[in-house]
């Protein structure tokens, strides 16, 4: 893999506009396409908060999840936590609607040093995969989960993107349409401060 991924790497891409976006609450700075939501959904769980911007498309989205209790655990054990309670990685695209999406490809892709460094952090996880969602008009995503520890904060961070490329397309087609895209957003993607914390 590289590092950093594709994905995770600034881009300018033609038909695909962004806007600065800057999260004073949970401490990022990102850039999301003009025609998602301008306001997030906000919300507080015993673990920590949250804010969702919702996309163009329904399966469409991007989040931002501040962990409340200090960790030491790897960023990425987050995940695998979510994935077994909710059986997806990203709850926000679960909501009511019948039926859980189902994963037809995820990769855990391990540490990033390359991330670590850019957002002085401890440790940097990466995951992606690719998501079907059967009562959704736009059926397919492409989902790129990156977590992130600095001290005692963790920042799970996750992006859906519809789709048209197929499960088993080439690397090469993906990457031209979807991890380009990923990287307009991802790319500029910045942790601002750490100094939230559960008692603030």
């Amino acid at each position: 893999m590289e590092d950093p991924p594709l994905w995770a790497r600034p881009a300018e891409v033609c038909g695909w506009p962004t806007r600065e976006i800057v999260g004073g609450n949970l401490g990022y700075k990102v850039r999301l396409p003009e025609d998602w939501k301008d306001e997030p959904q906000r919300q507080t769980n015993d673990w920590g908060d949250e804010e969702v911007f919702r996309g163009a498309a329904e399966i469409e989205c991007f989040t931002v999840e501040m962990l409340r209790a200090p960790v030491t655990a790897p960023p990425g054990q987050w995940v695998d936590a979510v994935i077994a309670v909710s059986g997806f990685p990203i709850p926000a695209l679960v909501g009511d609607r019948e039926g859980v999406p189902r994963l037809l490809e995820w990769e855990d892709l391990g540490l990033s040093l390359a991330l670590a460094d850019r957002f002085e952090a401890d440790e940097v996880s990466l995951h992606k995969g690719l998501a079907r969602f059967p009562r959704a008009s736009s059926g397919l995503a492409r989902l790129y989960i990156l977590s992130v520890r600095r001290h005692e904060v963790v920042w799970k961070c996750t992006l859906s993107l519809a789709t048209a490329c197929l499960p088993g397309m080439p690397e090469e087609v993906v990457a031209a349409n979807d991890h380009v895209r990923a990287g307009a957003t991802f790319g500029y993607l910045r942790l601002l401060s750490d100094r939230w914390r559960f008692d603030s």
